[in-house]
């Protein structure tokens, strides 16, 4: 028998939550797989621009950080 895991995911181990439910075993959760994932891509964003902008549901609050459009530039 074969085993496929989740991109990234190798050496993790999973449950499906309704498992997670039933056994009450929220609290048991390692959450170092997501955490990485959010911190990578919190990363990427902020290559292009502020993320606390990005994210934000403030439409008044303009954006600052910005770097210069790689398209901006193209004659």
């Amino acid at each position: 028998m074969k085993y496929s895991s989740v991109t990234g995911s190798k050496g993790y181990r999973w449950l499906e939550s309704e498992t997670v439910k039933e056994l009450d075993k929220e609290d048991a959760i390692d959450r170092s797989y997501y955490d990485r994932l959010v911190d990578e891509a919190v990363e990427a964003i902020s290559k292009y621009g502020d993320f606390e902008w990005f994210v934000s549901d403030d439409s008044n609050v303009a954006p600052y950080n910005i770097p210069d459009e790689p398209w901006s530039n193209v004659s």
